[in-house]
């Protein structure tokens, strides 16, 4: 077992491959890699199993997709030079060799985009990838399995049937990924997919949060695993983030709505997050916010498959400012723009919360989240976070700067943002309620 830290070093001095080294400079962004990207990174390509505990935001899954794609060139170039007439030079492959678990549509799409990424600027022969979705048609599916994808990225559900039908040859699997797999491992037939693969795979999984089951349960479908963890849970803590707790002048819906309009209308911010915990309230929130002239979509997983995506990408290109979630969006998805997350209500674990806030921590980048609390109701689930995690969450101020929660403006001058922004104090609950009306109801 490691813990994390320790001086990051250069990606080049991880990679073989200079074209990949200027896709994630050029594709993803990234100009050198942080200490766990790198010890990560070093320990997957040395073929060992590992576990990944790190905080949100930090680049553990990237590092991962990054191991994954050197790994693959690495085989390509393998193929091509012990057997030249069997090797594809053509762009189709030999057999799949990577399987990347996934617990959510988005997740996989945008795993999918970032391993297409990574491999763009290879030559010659890429890596090809492919997604295996539930609700996807059946018969696109068994074929784009059976043009075997070097790597196939999924649900576990899907992957498991189309390797039951025989679409999906499993037996020369090298590397089996799970992302998230505190998530994923609650569902039978994530372990049902990772066991497709022959004995000898290789697995990496990454979290944030994982509790002693399972952890233990992740050890066990491994073999001689490296651990890359955390020597302390307050070190999963987002500090870049300022946390605050807005009070809310009574229960109910209408307060805490007037609430969250005057935050989205004062806060400047490029994207936000707002988290709820049902589907019925994303789809109350996204009605009320809109009928107030705000740029805000719903996501949940009751949407049909197709408004679920086409709401994703809408978010994902920045042509909507405000998104309503469930913890849908909690966990793993990555928007560089968004800066401000609101827990509209607060999950009944301290860990949600510590996923949810991550969604505006990019790689060590500030951000700020807020949280409604109505009185009394709900201060214990922001007390435990707390003391769990070593966080201060404050009462909402009278001025925050905006300096303090967003980066510089983009730009060719990077002008540091000077703007103030003025806050309520105490909450004014008859003025709150004179701007919501009884349409719009809280729907628990």
């Amino acid at each position: 077992t490691e813990t994390c830290g320790g001086s990051p070093t250069e990606f080049a001095d991880l990679l073989s491959s200079a074209r990949l080294l200027r896709a994630i400079r050029d594709e993803l962004g990234y100009a050198r890699p942080g200490a766990i990207q790198a010890r990560c990174i070093s320990l997957a390509l040395s073929g060992a199993d590992l576990l990944c505990q790190a905080p949100s935001g930090s680049g553990k899954s990237t590092a991962c997709a990054v191991a994954v794609t050197q790994r693959l060139l690495t085989l390509i170039d393998e193929a091509k030079r012990l057997s030249p007439a069997s090797a594809d030079l053509e762009g189709n492959s030999v057999a799949t060799r990577a399987l990347v678990l996934c617990h959510s549509r988005e997740l996989a799409v945008q795993t999918v985009r970032q391993l297409r990424c990574l491999s763009s600027r290879c030559p010659g022969r890429r890596p090809r990838v492919a997604e295996f979705l539930g609700g996807a048609p059946g018969r696109r599916d068994a074929a784009a399995a059976a043009s075997r994808p070097d790597i196939a990225v999924g649900s576990p559900g899907r992957l498991l049937d189309l390797a039951r039908r025989g679409h999906l040859r499993t037996d020369q699997l090298r590397i089996v990924m799970l992302d998230d797999c505190d998530q994923l491992l609650l569902r039978d037939e994530a372990v049902q997919a990772l066991l497709l693969a022959p004995p000898d795979r290789q697995v990496l999984m990454c979290c944030t949060t994982i509790s002693a089951a399972m952890r233990q349960q992740c050890l066990e479908l491994m073999q001689n695993p490296h651990e890359l963890c955390l020597s302390d849970e307050a070190q999963l803590a987002p500090h870049s983030l300022l946390q605050y707790r807005v009070p809310i002048a009574d229960c109910g819906y209408r307060a805490k709505n007037a609430r969250l309009l005057k935050l989205l209308r004062v806060l400047e911010f490029e994207q936000a997050i707002v988290f709820v915990n049902s589907p019925r309230q994303c789809d109350s929130l996204e009605k009320f916010l809109k009928s107030r002239g705000l740029s805000a979509l719903a996501a949940h997983g009751d949407l049909c498959q197709a408004s679920r995506m086409e709401n994703y990408r809408l978010f994902r290109n920045c042509k909507r400012r405000i998104l309503i979630s469930t913890d849908l969006y909690a966990f793993g998805l990555q928007f560089q723009r968004v800066g401000v997350v609101i827990n509209y209500c607060l999950p009944a674990d301290p860990g949600l919360y510590l996923y949810r806030i991550g969604r505006a921590a990019h790689f060590g980048s500030r951000g700020l989240a807020l949280t409604l609390q109505e009185p009394d109701s709900e201060a214990h689930v922001l007390n435990e976070a707390e003391s769990r995690f070593c966080m201060q969450i404050a009462h909402l101020p009278a001025t925050v700067h905006v300096c303090d929660y967003l980066p510089p403006a983009a730009g060719g001058d990077a002008q540091p943002r000077t703007g103030v922004i003025f806050f309520a104090v105490e909450p004014n609950r008859a003025a709150d309620e004179a701007v919501v009306d009884d349409e719009y109801q809280d729907a628990e």
